[in-house]
């Protein structure tokens, strides 16, 4: 639901793409892509990205990830904080070669 985000969901959607967005919360940002027929939203905390491919229908080409929690202020030096985001990357990268996934792109 960032800005990154948004922009690459758009761009993809106007290329004529199939989009699979993973956010962890409703946002108004996302209204747009809840009407597009090529976009499907699954909604899931970073901390259950383990369960990503039960959630997921269908297999995943390529994926970018670009969640992280605490990229600004004090939170960047949260050791805590920055090893459970390295934590939940890794949860998810299993889960995405479950789902056939052939790329993946971070930010």
């Amino acid at each position: 639901t960032s800005m990154i985000g948004l922009a690459l969901g758009k761009e993809l959607l106007e290329q004529g793409h199939q989009l699979v967005m993973v956010a962890r919360r409703m946002a108004e940002e996302l209204e747009l892509f809840t009407h597009t027929p090529n976009a499907t939203i699954v909604f899931c905390d970073m901390c259950d990205y383990g369960r990503v491919a039960d959630l997921v229908t269908g297999e995943i080409d390529t994926a970018v990830l670009l969640a992280w929690n605490g990229t600004r202020g004090e939170a960047r030096n949260d050791r805590e904080l920055q090893e459970r985001n390295i934590q939940y990357n890794r949860a998810i990268l299993d889960q995405l070669l479950r789902l056939g996934c052939r790329k993946i792109i971070t930010a």
